[in-house]
């Protein structure tokens, strides 16, 4: 099977996810500050455009998942990855696939997002720290 083109919106809504993230990201920041920093950004962003969180759900649930990390434009997701990575090797982390730990982060957000849409409401700030705590507490050693 020969590697799909995506349609530019895919491109640009991950464009807009790394440049909302990136400048209001501190890389140098203790693993749990970045984790909490990285996804609250995500999710802040996501929940301001819920309607591409759900067109792009739709592309990481679809037979295309394979090819987009593969993308240039989802080159950012990389920090999640690393950010879990140093964690693990710093011990504060569980040691589970990193690739579980994205999935069931990015998921997590995704949902309650998709369900608020359904509801006609947007998370608040204080929803979406709580909400990435919870995902903390369950990412993190005991």
């Amino acid at each position: 099977m020969t590697e799909p083109q995506f349609e530019p919106q895919f491109h640009q809504i991950n464009y807009n996810m790394a440049r909302f993230i990136e400048a209001r990201y501190n890389p140098e920041a203790p693993v749990k500050e970045r984790f909490i920093t990285w996804w609250e950004l995500f999710t802040t962003h996501a929940n301001s455009n819920p309607f591409d969180v759900v067109y792009m759900d739709q592309i990481a649930t679809s037979h295309l998942y394979p090819y987009i990390g593969k993308q240039p434009s989802a080159a950012y997701y990389s920090e999640s990855r690393a950010i879990l990575k140093e964690g693990q090797d710093n011990g504060l982390i569980k040691n589970v696939d990193i690739s579980l730990i994205n999935q069931f982060v990015r998921a997590a957000v995704t949902c309650i997002i998709k369900t608020n849409i359904s509801i006609g409401k947007s998370l608040t700030k204080d929803e979406i720290e709580s909400v990435i705590k919870i995902c903390w507490d369950g990412i993190k050693k005991d």
